[in-house]
């Protein structure tokens, strides 16, 4: 009696092994998990995937360097109309907060006031977050230098139609 025990315990784990089951825990496959996403994709083939969003009120200086940011990216993704919109919300309609958005200067978005809240008080920068990336500095004068510095630092360089542009979630 012990025999045949033995052999079914032999062919029991024999059969795991070739089935491809995890040894800590018998009798169960290993579940594939797909990858955390670790870009955000701005534009493709199938079109712009982020909006870009600019306070509702704001010096014509940042808004002239959020339109250049827009017509910048229409060049080199070959898409129209990429144009800074308002982060103005009627009244009654509810403020979505995660869209996939271009935050440039200090919104109404969570993730612009968070941004800045880290900002030295003579800082600038941007930041990519798993859904949004914020460009601003602590002044007007500043968060200009932080879409330059995006620009310059982040956009392909070529100045051609690009077929699509992504940046790593984490960058700043």
């Amino acid at each position: 009696i012990r025999f045949p025990a033995l052999a079914l315990a032999v062919l029991t784990v024999l059969l795991c092994a070739a089935c491809g089951t995890s040894s800590d825990t018998p009798g169960t496959t290993e579940a594939a998990t797909e990858p955390a996403a670790s870009k955000l994709t701005v534009w493709d083939a199938e079109g712009m995937h982020y909006a870009l969003v600019r306070p509702d009120e704001l010096p014509k200086s940042v808004f002239k360097a959020a339109e250049q940011l827009g017509n910048r990216m229409e060049t080199l993704s070959g898409i129209a109309d990429v144009y800074p919109e308002s982060d103005f919300v009627m009244m009654g309609k509810t403020l979505v907060d995660d869209n996939p958005e271009i935050l440039i200067g200090l919104t109404n978005r969570s993730a612009s006031k968070a941004f800045y809240d880290r900002l030295p008080e003579s800082g600038y920068g941007y930041t990519v977050t798993d859904r949004q990336i914020v460009i601003l500095g602590r002044s007007d004068n500043l968060t200009v230098l932080a879409v330059q510095a995006f620009a310059a630092e982040m956009l392909p360089s070529s100045g051609v139609k690009t077929e699509s542009f992504s940046i790593d979630i984490g960058t700043e």
